[in-house]
């Protein structure tokens, strides 16, 4: 239990410091729906079974989400994401 405290309380620094960096340019929202949709293209090109490509596309939604949120709070604690 100890640990597990120690391990969010060192998240949620490192977390805060990075939420304070600068966005780069390139990562604006037109990077997020870039590399989401070369996320799902090559998911649903590759010859995985139904339920790894259903595993694989919730990973790129994920991305999405995480990095348009990234977009609209670009100052908001990292442990948040």
């Amino acid at each position: 239990m100890k640990r597990l405290i120690i391990l969010v309380l060192i998240l949620t620094v490192v977390g805060l410091m990075a939420s304070f960096l600068p966005v780069k340019a390139e990562e604006g929202e037109s990077f997020c729906w870039n590399v989401y949709d070369r996320c799902r293209e090559e998911v649903m090109s590759s010859e995985a079974g139904f339920i790894k490509k259903a595993l694989a596309l919730q990973e790129c939604d994920d991305f999405l989400v995480l990095c348009l949120w990234r977009q609209i709070f670009p100052h908001f604690p990292f442990i948040i994401y």
